[in-house]
């Protein structure tokens, strides 16, 4: 499924008031794909910029408060949140190589097309083929309506008492947004380079996640930190040039690729401020 594409910069604000022209296209690519009905009725419900905002406010206003009261109300004993743990984390694992896979090889069939083997060509889509008939919309799509799953992430440190850093809340609260302006936008450019990467990112982070949660404690934590890093300078790096291509993004899709990249600009401070105090000091007292 494929959202009708936004396409000047100003659109991006006034579909808050024209919402109900937003139109779902059925493509012959994607009625293949795995649970469409179920996609396109999510994103029928999400397409108004209404929902990511306000769930973002209410996800920052109410996560701790109503968590603490269930934890205050003993109505979440610990066996019951460490199922509520390990299953969550394994669903991400599981949902996470599952998109990396499908989009990689979505992503990967289009580049090797005899006639298309050019990688601006393709984070271009000037025709939209990499988003409708290659499928990558759909993927593109679904992952951002993951990322309202993701809240469970703080939900569950809320729920163990414990308070969430800044950089997670940050980037929960960010990605949707930024999400749903690439999939109004078609923005196979940030989308397609979003989604491969941070799935890829997200099947090894979760994994660690599940092992850690059943009591196992392995050295990846600082490798998983690094290359988070990498993963957002990489992204930059790909993403930048289409904002200088003549033809190559509208208008509404440059407005959300500079915001992708403020957004990731201080992401990488706020993982770089972590990997400090969490490793570089950690090894400093070590030595001391």
């Amino acid at each position: 499924m494929s959202i009708h594409r936004v396409e000047r910069a100003e659109d991006l604000i006034n579909v808050a008031f024209e919402w109900n022209k937003i139109t779902w296209s059925n493509d012959k690519a994607m009625e293949a794909t795995p649970f469409p009905e179920i996609v396109s009725n999510l994103l029928d419900a999400t397409s108004h910029p209404l929902v990511p905002f306000l769930s973002v406010v209410l996800y920052l206003l109410l996560s701790g408060p109503v968590c603490s009261s269930l934890v205050k109300a003993g109505l979440v004993s610990k066996s019951t949140l460490k199922l509520l743990t390990v299953l969550h984390n394994i669903i991400l694992t599981v949902y996470s190589g599952a998109t990396f896979y499908y989009s990689a090889t979505a992503s990967f069939a289009y580049y090797t097309d005899k006639t298309n083997n050019d990688l601006y060509a393709m984070l271009c889509d000037r025709k939209g083929e990499v988003w409708h008939k290659f499928g990558l919309g759909f993927w593109i799509s679904h992952f951002y309506l993951s990322k309202y799953y993701e809240f469970v992430d703080t939900w569950i440190i809320h729920l163990n008492s414990k308070t969430p850093m800044l950089l997670q809340t940050y980037h929960h609260a960010g990605i949707v947004v930024l999400m749903w302006s690439f999939v109004v936008t078609n923005n196979t450019n940030c989308g397609l380079v979003v989604t491969v990467l941070n799935s890829f990112t997200h099947t090894i982070m979760y994994a660690y996640f599940t092992a850690a949660a059943l009591g196992h404690r392995s050295p990846l934590a600082k490798i998983l930190t690094s290359m988070q890093l990498v993963q957002f300078v990489v992204g930059i790096a790909i993403t930048v040039p289409p904002l200088f291509m003549s033809d190559c993004l509208t208008e509404a899709q440059k407005t959300s690729t500079i915001l992708i990249h403020i957004y990731t600009i201080i992401l990488i401070g706020l993982f770089y401020n972590f990997y400090v105090n969490r490793y570089s000091k950690k090894s400093d007292k070590k030595s001391a």
